[in-house]
Order: structure tokens, then C-alpha cells, then sequence
């Protein structure tokens, strides 16, 4: 009798599993189009309006399903770069496969996150985007580093093999990494905001780049 009641229990088990299982997934499911329907809205408008009502509006969410999900429209605005940086990064990594040389693996990929971010189909998002990284920068530094994680965790990746190859200095890769991308960012910003349509600041990014990562001669103390 014992034993019944134990295969009872675990049967139970197992269907509160399956049960919460699919809460999650249909949770998910709902965040996924808040942060599609954000980034639609930013594209489209501006950051000015991203609003909780056009966000209800475009996902048919009720009010208490998007707090369920989200505290504030800065969680949304995290779960932006978080889903930016992410299928960047996925998608730059497939590009990469093929590259055996480092550095030049490297240059791809500078050039690659400068001129995406300056694409004009996505210029209205963009911009909207940097004026945010700044104030979460001071407000929620943590979690926008998190978010950012992803994408320096490809720049780290791909000075690791320089560092092993002998063709980048000897430094810790993720702290160079994090470099890398601030300087990046920093310029796209820069060029955003001024409204270049050339690109020749990237190859001077490129050219800081590669003489910041490049073996130094010079003697630590």
C-alpha cells in the first residue's frame, strides 16, 4: 500500500511539472511579443512613443498581463538590448565559422557592428536606443552589462585566438573585450548623432583598434 501511494505522489509530481511547464512557456510566449511589439513601436516612432498603451494596443495584452512580465518600461527597454545584442551576436558568430585568422576575424567584426548600427532601415531604433544605453548605464549598470554580455563574449572569443596566436598583446580577454565594445559604441553613438553618411571614421575605429590590442614593447613595471 506504502508503495502505491509513492507512485501516486510522483505521478502527481509530474503533472504539476508538465502543468508549470506550459505557464512558462505561454509566460514567455507573452514577453516575446511585448519586446517584439517595443521594438516595432521604436522603430516606427521613436522612443517617444513607446508607451504602455501602444504596447497593450499592439499586443492585446491586458494591463495586468504586461506587469506580470515587466515592472516598468525600462525592463522593456533592457529586454531590447538583451534580444539586440543576442541575435547580433548569434548571427556574427555564423559569419565569423569561417575566419581562421583572428585579426582578421576581428576587422570583420568592427566593421561589422560600426556600419550595422548606422544601416538607415534601422536608424530611427538606433538612435532611440543609444539615448537610453546612457541613462540604464547610470541607472541600471548591472543589467545592462548582462545584456551586453553576448556581444563580449564574441569580442572576447575572437582575442582569445589572437592571445594564443601570438597576434594580440597578452591581456585578460574579457576585460579587453569590454574595451572594444565601449569603444564601438562610443563612435557609433558619435556618428549617429551627427548624421554621417560616411564611413570613414570606421576605418580609423579599426586602425585605434588594432593598435590598442596589438603586442606592446613596452616594459611593465
Amino acid at each position: 500500500m506504502a508503495g502505491a501511494f509513492t507512485r501516486a505522489g510522483r505521478s502527481q509530481r509530474a503533472w504539476e511539472e508538465r502543468a508549470l511547464d506550459r505557464v512558462r512557456q505561454q509566460a514567455l510566449q507573452r514577453g516575446h511579443r511585448v519586446v517584439k511589439a517595443a521594438r516595432e513601436i521604436v522603430s516606427e516612432g521613436g522612443l517617444e512613443s513607446l508607451t504602455l498603451r501602444a504596447v497593450l494596443r499592439k499586443t492585446g495584452l491586458a494591463r495586468r498581463a504586461f506587469y506580470a512580465h515587466f515592472e516598468s518600461m525600462d525592463d522593456v527597454l533592457l529586454a531590447l538590448f538583451e534580444d539586440t545584442m543576442a541575435h547580433g551576436a548569434a548571427r556574427l558568430r555564423e559569419q565569423l565559422a569561417g575566419i581562421d585568422d583572428p585579426i582578421v576575424a576581428l576587422e570583420r567584426l568592427v566593421r561589422a557592428i560600426a556600419s550595422g548600427a548606422l544601416s538607415s532601415s534601422d536608424r530611427v531604433y538606433n538612435i532611440a536606443m543609444t539615448q537610453q544605453h546612457v541613462r540604464l548605464a547610470e541607472h541600471r549598470p548591472d543589467e545592462l552589462h548582462a545584456a551586453h554580455a553576448p556581444m563580449n563574449e564574441l569580442i572576447a572569443d575572437v582575442l582569445r585566438a589572437g592571445i594564443q596566436a601570438g597576434a594580440v598583446r597578452e591581456a585578460d580577454a574579457s576585460r579587453l573585450a569590454e574595451i572594444v565594445h565601449a569603444l564601438i559604441s562610443t563612435e557609433v553613438h558619435r556618428n549617429l548623432y551627427r548624421g554621417a553618411d560616411d564611413t570613414e571614421w570606421i576605418d580609423d575605429l579599426w586602425e585605434f583598434c588594432l593598435g590598442g590590442i596589438g603586442r606592446s614593447t613596452r616594459r611593465r613595471r
